[in-house]
């Protein structure tokens, strides 16, 4: 489990701070099963210049590793034991621990886990919410982000907007984890336990605690993702987006917000894919048109990255690998907004 911990705080570019995602890295990996000869489920999210898409083609390559193994040392003549962002694997007897080979766009990204070696649980985030928090940075002091002074704090209204300069207190529910850890694409986090963090939408500068710095985000979309560990070494992560001032018109999908100047009353929408760099998914839906009913063809089987998929359009596919931006620009396909 430590190997993991580390393996994800270490992705980032020298001299930024773990919770950043920033440049090209390989923020978390997903992992359950492990047990020697039994399926294992493995998945990754790939941030490529600090957003949650590329749209350059995206290469996974998965090597089974010894313990004295180096994933940047393997035989570039090896062939993979899985290529992909959810592969079909099983556990050898014989080896204790997974690497991925990312590339894209001239970009080689590595990475090594240790795989659980006794039955863990499968972990779901079952609730996932951010709250408001009376703070500011234009009115801390030295007290102010103290995790005491922060735990008298009253939680305000669920919600995923917050205005620049303010806070806000997310939460996870995990059943079966241990701890989460949280990431985004701007702003500063506070730890507060193992499953609340506080983010503030300002850059900070703290020393032992005191805020040397104070500035607030500029508007716009946040892209978080958070991974949630168990002390069996299984792992999850779910991303979710934020906006800091207004938000745009839109289709909340399990988490991210596609804007979108036509907002069906009905849970289901068909709509077609355009590119947007202001939203954390990269895409925007145009020409929307609401369905009363889960309709019997979702349309992802047009997508060109995809197989056939039973189940209605998510970013997510794109976060993980599966998908390209550009491969889905473009293309009729049908969401689900609870």
């Amino acid at each position: 489990m430590l190997g993991l911990l580390l393996l994800l705080s270490c992705q980032a570019p020298f001299g930024h701070d773990r919770h950043d995602l920033v440049g090209d890295r390989i923020a978390a990996i997903e992992i359950a099963g492990g047990v020697p000869g039994e399926p294992i489920h493995v998945r990754p999210a790939i941030i490529a210049d600090s957003r949650f898409y590329t749209d350059s083609p995206v290469q996974l390559r998965w090597y089974w590793l010894a313990d004295h193994d180096d994933l940047s040392r393997i035989d570039p003549q090896r062939p993979p034991d899985a290529v992909g962002p959810a592969p079909d694997l099983s556990t050898p007897a014989d080896m204790s621990r997974l690497g991925l080979v990312v590339e894209f766009d001239g970009t080689s990204l590595l990475a090594e886990i240790t795989v659980p070696t006794q039955p863990g649980p499968l972990l779901v985030f079952e609730d996932l919410a951010s709250h408001e928090l009376p703070l500011s940075v234009h009115t801390l002091d030295e007290d102010s982000l103290a995790v005491d002074e922060r735990e008298d704090l009253v939680a305000g209204v669920v919600s995923s907007v917050v205005q620049p300069g303010a806070f806000l207190r997310f939460q996870a529910e995990v059943p079966g984890a241990d701890r989460t850890r949280w990431m985004s694409q701007r702003g500063t986090w506070l730890e507060f336990d193992p499953f609340v963090a506080d983010w503030a939408a300002g850059d900070l500068t703290l020393d032992d605690g005191e805020v040397e710095q104070a500035s607030e985000l500029s508007a716009g979309s946040v892209g978080i993702l958070v991974s949630a560990f168990s002390e069996h070494g299984t792992t999850a992560w779910r991303p979710l987006e934020i906006h800091v001032g207004e938000r745009p018109a839109g289709l909340d999908l399990n988490g991210w917000w596609l804007p979108s100047e036509v907002v069906p009353d009905e849970p289901w929408v068909e709509a077609t894919l355009v590119a947007d760099d202001g939203s954390a998914s990269g895409l925007r839906l145009e020409d929307a048109i609401g369905l009363a009913d889960a309709p019997a063809d979702f349309g992802t089987a047009a997508l060109p990255c995809l197989a056939p998929v039973d189940g209605a359009f998510d970013p997510t596919w794109m976060l993980d690998g599966s998908c390209t931006r550009a491969a889905v620009i473009g293309h009729r396909v049908v969401v689900h907004s609870p």
